[in-house]
């Protein structure tokens, strides 16, 4: 699903390239000599007779009139006459089919008004033979005939008998920016190293912008100067406020109100800001302060920690001698236990013997009696 839409984008993205070339295609003129028209060989083509204007000028027609030869005559052939007019900054109008017109069907007439500052014309034709399956047939096969315009700009070099300078300076009335007339003529200097490629001089932009330059410098300069005035002005007022108050003798008044001058804005400046620094510098101690204190609490937690891991210590110790003890008891309980049949056993036997004993002498007391 995602490559068919990647597909999708691509192939519209595409499509509105091509459609936009034509709009916007730049001219290359480098295969071309400018000023030289580029025209069909009439027997190579289904015409016998095409004559169109030879210059075209601004807002002007650019007409023609082809007349057909007999085997396209006869044969019913149509055609269709495309045409594309370009300016001077290289950029061509889209292509388009002209209108055309026909009394007889056999000589056809058209006309395209060429737009300003325009550099050439171009058209072709595209035939249709319907005895022929409607097969079709481009002439020229490719690119276009070209009829030159009376100012045209070809690969840098202008040209054409209809550019006019009125200045003098090189660059023709269509596209030249600062028609003065107080230019000098050419045989004063050379224009070329004075103007640009708009008619405009280049030591009048120049000077323009030294000059723009020069003000914003005095400009900062006034600034500058008048900050130093300001701060002299401060310090030395204080000085001789100081001065005065050292050499004024000390004498018993009575106590007077006696105006404060009102402090300029740089001393509120000054001011606000040491009451900023003193505000600051009390809170980064109260921070200090914090901090030592957390300092102190992790260390005493530290100690603490220590402490207990020593008497765990400990009483693991203790707890593995105890351990230890109750495992040699038990062992010497178990042996105990060992020895108590034997003892019972020898327990018995006496008190068997003793009985029997007893037993023996009654018999012989008997008998004796």
């Amino acid at each position: 699903m995602r490559g068919k839409k990647q597909g999708l984008t691509f192939f519209l993205m595409a499509l509105f390239i091509v459609g936009f070339l034509p709009i916007t295609s730049q001219v290359s003129a480098a295969d071309v000599e400018g000023g030289v028209n580029v025209g069909p060989v009439v027997e190579e083509t289904i015409f016998n007779a095409i004559s169109h204007t030879e210059v075209t000028t601004d807002l002007g027609n650019w007409d023609i009139t082809m007349t057909l030869n007999n085997d396209a005559f006869n044969n019913n052939t149509t055609f269709d006459l495309i045409t594309q007019v370009c300016n001077n900054e290289g950029v061509c109008s889209p292509s388009e089919f002209a209108t055309i017109t026909s009394e007889d069907n056999r000589i056809f007439a058209s006309s395209v008004t060429a737009i300003e500052n325009h550099a050439f014309v171009n058209w072709r034709v595209k035939a249709t033979y319907p005895n022929d399956n409607g097969t079709t047939e481009m002439f020229p096969s490719s690119g276009f005939y070209k009829t030159w315009s009376d100012c045209w700009l070809n690969d840098g070099e202008w040209g054409g008998d209809g550019c006019k300078d009125s200045d003098n300076d090189g660059v023709h009335d269509g596209i030249d920016e600062c028609p003065s007339s107080d230019n000098p003529t050419p045989s004063d200097m050379d224009k070329s190293s004075e103007v640009d490629s708009t008619g405009c001089f280049v030591e009048a932009a120049e000077s323009g912008i030294d000059s723009e330059l020069a003000v914003e410098f005095l400009g900062v300069m006034f600034i500058i100067a008048g900050f130093i005035i300001g701060v002299r002005k401060v310090r030395n007022s204080k000085q001789e406020q100081m001065l005065f108050a050292q050499t004024q003798p000390v004498m018993p008044v009575q106590q007077q109100f006696v105006p404060m001058p009102q402090a300029s804005s740089r001393e509120r400046q000054l001011e606000h800001q040491s009451r900023q620094a003193q505000i600051e510098a009390q809170r980064l101690r109260q921070q200090l302060a914090n901090q030592a204190q957390i300092t102190q609490q992790l260390q005493s937690e530290a100690a603490q920690k220590q402490m207990s891991d020593a008497a765990l210590a400990q009483k693991q110790h203790e707890l593995a001698v105890a351990q230890q003890e109750k495992e040699e008891l038990e062992a010497k309980l178990a042996e105990a236990e060992k020895n108590t049949p034997i003892v019972q056993n020898i327990t018995y036997n006496i008190q068997d013997s003793a009985i029997s004993g007893d037993i023996t002498n009654k018999i012989t007391r008997n008998d004796l009696e």
